[in-house]
């Protein structure tokens, strides 16, 4: 049975506190926008499996949110938080809380996926509007692109092995991925495949770290092969390879 609220069964560490306490202020923000918020990053991913996958171990507490919000949600925003421009990253951030809140502001940010495209296809789990999996697929392998090799790039890694699983048993959009798709991201993805992050998800275990890495390879394939697909039966535009 799924924790009620989003808060994950067990414990009552320092660390479960703090995820609760971060839950709290997330219900909070989404409430008062009515769920007009789209959360992505790793909290997205963290609904999506827990929706999805409830009896498995692998999500992840997270530490912070990140969260879409429209021109005239941000402008009303602004009325009651702390809300701070950061122009060399072309995001806003919430002040004044004890979590840290990175707000992509509609038509000012550098993120992939445009505010429209995301709360088309954007659904709510548990109170929190969650952007797609396509889409957080596309948002996370952009991330990992500039993190890899670091410690958030683990994180990257892991929240992308996350998403693929929970692919695994759902029928994709692939017009959500096409649009943003190019060979870059194929060749992050084949990089992924070779990940230790298999192994660290399944507490060491050989043969559920073989059977994870399987599955994602296997919608990796399905992901690549739909997309040529797709672009191959686009007429007369000038296509990239995947």
């Amino acid at each position: 049975m799924r924790p009620k609220n989003g808060k994950r069964r067990g414990g009552g560490s320092e660390e479960t506190e703090r995820w609760n306490r971060l839950w709290a202020d997330i219900c909070e923000l989404s409430n008062t926008y009515e769920t007009r918020l789209i959360f992505i990053g790793g909290i997205a991913v963290y609904l999506h499996l827990r929706a999805s996958q409830p009896e498995e171990d692998f999500a992840e507490f997270s530490h912070d949110g990140d969260f879409l919000i429209s021109l005239t949600d941000a402008g009303v925003m602004r009325d009651f938080e702390n809300l701070v421009r950061n122009p060399r990253l072309r995001k806003h951030e919430i002040k004044g809380r004890e979590f840290d809140f990175d707000v992509y502001v509609e038509h000012d940010n550098n993120l992939a996926v445009s505010f429209v495209d995301a709360m088309e296809a954007s659904e709510v789990i548990e109170g929190v509007r969650v952007a797609a999996l396509e889409h957080l697929l596309v948002l996370k392998l952009h991330a990992y692109a500039e993190r890899r090799g670091s410690p958030k790039g683990d994180k990257d890694e892991r929240d992308i092995i996350r998403i693929l699983y929970v692919m695994h048993d759902l029928e994709l959009d692939m017009s959500l991925l096409a649009p943003y798709w190019s060979k870059s991201m194929s060749d992050l993805l084949e990089s992924v495949k070779r990940s230790k992050q298999f192994v660290v998800m399944t507490h060491k275990n050989d043969y559920k770290a073989r059977v994870l890495r399987e599955d994602f390879e296997e919608v990796c394939n399905q992901i690549v092969e739909e997309l040529r697909t797709v672009q191959r039966d686009r007429g007369g535009r000038r296509r990239r390879r995947i």
